[in-house]
């Protein structure tokens, strides 16, 4: 399918009548995860009991739909890696076997503040310039929201809500009561009670209001539910991004919970605080068994203490995404209660990937795949349904695929492109997108490191250092073995060396560059 009909596909799915008299109601189905799916890594496609079966792999969702543009349903989560979906049965079946999974979906900085701001603008951080949590590059203060995803959304006729959490700093280095531009209805955590499971304050629509003692994933799964639940939300479209803190770490944290700062020669590991309904649901759940777990890197040696560490927050990971799964599934129940969910496009997926582990690395924003690949699902009209792409798909991708989508216009250019004609069975287009970080902590605008992602194959990174590595996905997936040294790799190191160095300063329509040919 060309790309000029991309949006064409979508809305006329959206709005195509019923080949079967009603949709299936969401199942809650059994408590328990797939076991299977969690000892082998969940491949992201599993099924639990109780679920509806999946239609034909590739076959459009055209199920009953009411005239007009679609819905959309982004749920973001914070931390997420790119298997932590083995976490997630019920997204798994009500979303990705009636959708498509990317499993080459990626973050172009692997920082929550910097990827937040693409997912606001359709521009990589280079051009948004958040590239920091804190700072003059960095966090909500380094942001500016007046030309954003709900401005073109809103001036387009779309109701535009928010519910979570926002860019680093909001409320506690930002007016707490403040809305930024654009949005219909504001629900947003007021930092630092963002990352306070039982403590969570929200700015209202300008007020203040706490919820203490209350289980913050529980309390945004109610706000959501009471924005979808409004008599409006039938009557014209609407987007909703919905932002869980799970599984970014947070308190309250319990006295036998690794400790989140160095001590004792151990290092600092952080947890998040899974729900009682779920708390040591995981404690016999070992690490990952991935040949790039402790194995060189960048991070540093664990011995038997810290990865017991590690194990313990890796579990609790687990723990708290259970809490957004069952979250999921009561969005997805409401929205077939009320006849919206034939023309609503969902898409779940993560700010950044995370590392417990691989390549000796706690943590986000740094090059590995764990950090720079983000667990992604979309549903709706139009998706081929029981599909997993391994396209390249970044985060400025799904701004533009919305704006699309909806018909809205951009107020500058974007710098990525709709994903719509990229997602049929078979389909797996080859491009090349840009990744970048900088320090965490505003430490200017001279990169950590730039790169870029070459299709499902390659991975090029210039470090701060001057270092290059390059790996093959195809031989190597677990990027143990640099070939920026071997010989026979030498035209393609040349060839994503200049493309990262294209790319690193792209903008709008020079970002949309197919892969290059290897010499």
């Amino acid at each position: 399918m060309h790309r000029s009909h991309a949006r064409a596909a979508v809305v006329a799915a959206a709005t195509s009548l019923a080949l079967t008299a009603g949709a299936c109601t969401a199942t809650t189905g059994p408590d328990e995860p797939d076991r299977a799916a969690v000892a082998d890594g969940a491949r992201g496609s599993g099924s639990s009991g109780g679920s509806q079966p999946a239609p034909p792999t590739g076959q459009m969702r055209r199920d009953r739909a009411e005239p007009g543009r679609p819905n959309v349903l982004m749920i973001t989560l914070d931390d997420a890696a790119p298997g932590d979906l083995r976490f997630m049965p019920k997204v798994r079946r009500l979303l990705g076997e009636a959708g498509t999974t990317l499993t080459n979906a990626i973050d172009s900085t692997p920082l929550c503040a910097p990827s937040r701001a693409t997912l606001l603008t359709g521009q990589y951080p280079h051009n948004h310039g958040t590239l920091a949590i804190t700072g003059e590059h960095g966090g909500v203060t380094s942001f500016d929201d007046r030309d954003t995803l709900p401005v073109w959304l809103r001036d387009a006729g779309y109701d535009t809500l928010f519910v979570g959490k926002y860019l680093n700093g909001y409320g506690e280095e930002s007016d707490p009561t403040a809305v930024p531009p654009g949005w219909t209805d504001w629900r947003a955590g007021v930092d630092p009670s963002t990352y306070y499971y039982r403590g969570l304050q929200l700015n209202i629509n300008g007020q203040l209001h706490p919820f203490i003692g209350q289980y913050s994933t529980s309390v945004l799964a109610d706000q959501a539910d009471q924005v979808l639940g409004a008599p409006q939300r039938t009557e014209r479209p609407w987007y909703l991004w919905l932002n869980y803190v799970a599984p970014h770490h947070g308190k309250p944290t319990d006295e036998d919970d690794p400790n989140p700062r160095p001590h004792d020669g151990e290092p600092g590991v952080t947890t998040p605080s899974p729900d009682e309904r779920y708390r040591d649901r995981y404690r016999s759940l070992p690490l990952p068994d991935k040949p790039n777990m402790f194995a060189g890197g960048t991070g540093q040696a664990w011995d038997e203490a810290g990865r017991g560490m590690l194990r313990e927050s890796y579990q609790q990971r687990g723990e708290a995404l259970r809490s957004v799964d069952d979250a999921v599934a009561g969005h997805v129940r409401l929205l077939k209660q009320r006849g919206m969910w034939q023309r609503t496009i969902v898409i779940l997926a993560s700010d950044n990937g995370f590392a417990t582990g691989e390549h000796n690395h706690f943590g986000k924003n740094r090059h590995w795949r764990e950090e720079t690949t983000v667990p992604t699902v979309l549903s709706g009209p139009g998706i081929p349904s029981g599909v997993r792409s391994r396209t390249l798909v970044s985060q400025a991708d799904l701004v533009a695929s919305i704006v699309d989508a909806a018909g809205a216009s951009a107020g500058h250019p974007l710098d990525g492109i709709p994903v719509w004609d990229l997602l049929g069975p078979g389909e797996t287009a080859v491009r090349t997108i840009p990744i970048e970080a900088w320090p965490v902590f505003d430490g200017g605008r001279r990169p950590n490191f730039t790169g870029v992602r070459s299709g499902d194959r390659w991975t090029y990174v210039r470090l701060r250092s001057g270092e290059e590595l390059l790996f093959d996905h195809t031989t190597d997936p677990y990027e143990l073995t640099n070939l920026a040294g071997v010989a026979e790799e030498r035209a393609v190191l040349r060839t994503l060396r200049a493309a990262s160095r294209r790319l690193h300063r792209c903008a709008g329509a020079t970002c949309q560059e197919p892969a290059p040919t290897m010499e």
